[in-house]
């Protein structure tokens, strides 16, 4: 039995287990350190995950998604920017955000579990063993609604969720400026989806955060999004052509721009090349997209990007209630801190050359495994004080919001404090707790409510209610509501309207139970093509001409082994034409290539026949 730790990130993900008293990276079944947090479901219900759903986005543009992880716990209402995605953002039942890919709607905590299942049998398949707990890193900024939305996503993939870690703690953990005594630390961790600036307190061993801040919503991908959205502007300018409509065409831009961006980090301009990316319908004839990028266009839209952070870093050094100039360390997390210019602007505003013993991607995911070898006592000398960032309270008379937990408190923790009625002769009430920072109750987030029934009957203001907030480790809230004079009391783990019911929890368990065996078929379709496929790649090294062209000259390698028009209705049938075709295929190519070494032979006998005839001959004329 295993335990790992998982950084689960807009953009990417990774995993580590500790062993042999340090972290250890676990690759995917790719054989790469990180793993695309893209899903893409096919028409006929296939599913990709990683860098298959990366790959084949371009040609599945209405069924891949990607960052998704910034809708979790989140309201439909709450999204902003909905019209920036490849992909529809819909309104569940409930209020929720979903995601739509052809015709069928799909949570974040599906789509995330999803995610999480494929990581997990990576993880078994590399340790030869079973993963059944983990520690799964979030946005520090997560409220209540997305901590419980991402650790409902761990258990619907059969995890036990030992802690939610957030993810510049996590940072912190795995740089050596934990060995340290008195250092004040700011971590800076910049992901593809999200922002986050902590800081932190390091004594003989105890790393107390003392405050963090951030942005859910802000991180590398708005870059990417940036310069897409100048390309297509300026293809437009030259063409009169405007693709920003055309999902298959902004889905290959994006995967050229993403690596033009990386190209830009150490050179000061890069040709953008994409052949045949529009076809010119009057003229019958391609439009092949060219023109060049500049550093400074990138290191611009960067600037815009770091601007809005350091607002952020600002207010966490006043929740702190340090200076500046107490910061001591500076530890950098997230890929797009790689960046040479976002690595000297954050270093020069923190007036503190940055750590770099650690890689900033691999920050994340080493810390959780570090986590999970402090709860697994592996991990000796070393305690973790986190805090939970945003104030949680309830909503009181006139709709204002009362902090019971005010923001940045130090978890696990409880508080209470003590209410009355506003009616009188009241014998029930409704305790409505919220999240966030604004003194209007409906400027935060409702997460949810506690009825508790059997007040003592008395006059307004005379009945003592007492409300205490209790936080747990992972900053998930339970909420208690006693009245003092009868002793009738009453309590409920907050479970964030924005989260999957039970009922469809179990739908999604059950579905995934039920299709097991329909996904292997699939998988079993995906080995059949890729014997052929070597098949005919053994026959063009060894010269067999005929058999290549007849293998993919036939109708049914055409149907099936080129188009994926397999569906669950068709798939058995599909199979047992396919499985008769590759025995064929292996039947053919055996026989091809005997006979071709049987050509060889008789060629190398007549050569030899005819080389000792002609020196016959020569010795006759001497």
């Amino acid at each position: 039995m295993f335990t790992i730790g998982i950084d689960l990130g807009t953009t990417t993900c990774s995993m580590y287990y500790f062993n042999n008293n340090k972290p250890t990276v676990i690759p995917n079944s790719e054989f790469n350190k990180t793993t695309p947090s893209y899903i893409g479901i096919k028409e006929n219900g296939e599913i990709l995950v990683g860098d298959p759903a990366l790959n084949e986005q371009a040609k599945n543009p209405n069924g891949t998604v990607y960052m998704f992880k910034r809708f979790i716990g989140r309201k439909f209402s709450e999204v902003i920017n909905k019209d920036k995605l490849m992909y529809k953002i819909v309104e569940h039942t409930n209020g929720d955000s979903w995601v739509q890919l052809h015709n069928k709607k799909y949570s974040p905590i599906e789509l995330s579990s999803i995610l999480l299942k494929k990581l997990v049998n990576d993880a078994e398949k590399f340790l030869q063993g079973k993963v059944t707990k983990c520690v799964i890193t979030v946005p520090a900024y997560f409220n209540d609604a997305q901590r419980q939305a991402t650790k409902e996503a761990g258990q619907l993939a059969g995890l036990e969720v030992l802690r939610i870690v957030n993810e510049p703690t996590a940072a912190c953990l795995a740089n050596d400026v934990v060995k340290g005594d008195n250092k004040t630390v700011a971590v800076y961790d910049l992901g593809g989806g999200t922002f986050d600036i902590s800081i932190l307190e390091i004594n003989d061993g105890v790393v107390e955060v003392l405050s963090t801040y951030g942005d859910t919503t802000l991180g590398g991908e708005d870059a990417t999004i940036a310069l897409s959205n100048y390309v297509i502007n300026q293809f437009k300018e030259q063409t009169g052509i405007d693709v920003s409509s055309d999902p298959v065409a902004k889905y290959k831009l994006k995967e050229y721009v993403e690596k033009a961006k990386l190209v830009l980090d150490t050179r000061p301009e890069t040709k953008l090349s994409i052949p045949y990316f529009q076809f010119n319908k009057e003229t019958n004839t391609p439009i092949h997209l060219d023109m060049t990028l500049s550093q400074t266009l990138l290191n611009d839209i960067l600037k815009t990007i770091l601007d809005k952070t350091f607002k952020y870093c600002d207010e966490a050094l006043v929740k702190a209630d340090i200076k500046l100039s107490d910061v001591t360390d500076l530890i950098l997390a997230g890929g797009p801190t790689k960046n040479p210019f976002i690595k000297e602007t954050v270093d020069n505003w923190f007036k503190c050359r940055s750590h770099h013993n650690i890689d900033p991607v691999d920050a994340v995911g080493m810390g959780a495994s570090i986590q999970a070898g402090i709860l697994g006592g592996d991990v000796k000398n070393l305690m973790l004080l986190d805090v939970l960032p945003i104030a949680l309270g309830i909503d009181t008379a006139g709709g204002i919001f009362v902090p019971i937990i005010e923001g940045n408190a130090t978890i696990p923790c409880s508080k209470s404090q003590v209410f009355s009625t506003n009616e009188d002769n009241q014998e029930s009430v409704d305790v409505m707790v919220y999240q966030g920072e604004r003194k209007l109750s409906s400027h935060n987030i409702f997460l949810g409510k506690v009825k508790l029934d059997g007040i003592t009957k008395a006059p307004k203001g005379i009945p003592q209610i007492q409300v205490t907030f209790k936080a747990d480790s992972n900053g998930i809230i339970d909420v208690y509501a006693e009245d003092l004079a009868s002793k009738n009391k009453v309590n409920t783990k907050i479970t964030p309207n924005s989260g999957l019911s039970k009922d469809e929890i179990e739908k999604i368990k059950e579905d995934a139970k039920s299709k097991e065996e329909l996904d292997g078929k699939f998988i079993e379709k995906k080995g059949l093509q890729t014997k052929v496929r070597d098949m005919i790649y053994q026959a063009d090294k060894e010269n067999l001409t005929e058999f290549k062209q007849k293998v993919q000259d036939d109708n049914i390698f055409k149907k099936y082994f080129i188009e994926d028009s397999s569906t669950e209705e068709t798939i058995d049938r599909d199979l047992v034409v396919m499985n008769t075709f590759v025995t064929s295929c292996e039947e053919n190519l055996k026989s091809s290539i005997e006979k071709n070494k049987k050509g060889e032979q008789e060629d190398s006998s007549n050569s030899t026949a005819e080389a000792n005839e002609a020196v016959e001959v020569e010795e006759e004329n001497n």
